[in-house]
């Protein structure tokens, strides 16, 4: 259905929602970049969109606008898929967010 309809869909607290292509949620776009501290590597490009590592960011989930400033790209995205990686003892504590140009 999103892919008919130039959507993007993601899972959020629980429930199914849709975002119009170049829609927004009205939140405030997080930043990954090596300025702002938290960019882990370099973003990779993925079938539609990119892939960035990062240092947790806790307001990260599906759906949520980012913007990605970095030598090789930069751009504005919809977070699509999150997935958060940490354990309070080892050495990970990071995010890896894809997402889908806006």
């Amino acid at each position: 259905l999103a892919l008919s309809t130039g959507s993007v869909w993601g899972i959020r607290d629980g429930a199914l929602h849709f975002l119009e292509a170049g829609g927004n949620t009205g939140e405030s776009a997080i930043v990954f970049s090596v300025d702002a501290g938290n960019l882990i590597g370099s973003p990779t490009p993925r079938a539609g969109g990119i892939e960035v590592k990062a240092l947790i960011a806790p307001t990260i989930r599906p759906l949520k606008p980012f913007e990605v400033r970095s030598r090789d790209y930069s751009g504005s995205y919809t977070a699509t898929d999150v997935q958060f990686r940490g354990d309070t003892h080892g050495s990970e504590w990071f995010v890896i967010c894809a997402g889908a140009p806006r």
